[in-house]
């Protein structure tokens, strides 16, 4: 859990910088992967699903939980 919003950036910065080794790991495989699916914050991977030609399916895992939350105060409304 990333502590306070200062270090957000840090955090994507070194999320980033698993770009090449990401790409050098894919590039190894075999078989190759059909696809990436990444969290939405990581950008630099359609980068590399360009470069590879393949497709990229981006999420985003906060509105997810965010979703979830929404969705269990409902219930527990409705239960009161």
């Amino acid at each position: 859990m990333i502590q306070s919003r200062d270090l957000f950036k840090n955090f994507l910065e070194a999320c980033a910088a698993l770009r090449e080794p990401l790409a050098a790991y894919i590039r190894e495989q075999s078989p190759p992967p059909s696809c990436i699916i990444s969290d939405m914050t990581h950008w630099w991977t359609a980068d590399i699903a360009g470069e590879l030609g393949i497709p990229r399916l981006s999420f985003s895992g906060f509105c997810g939980f965010s979703s979830l939350v929404k969705y269990s105060l409902i219930l527990r409304r409705s239960k009161l």
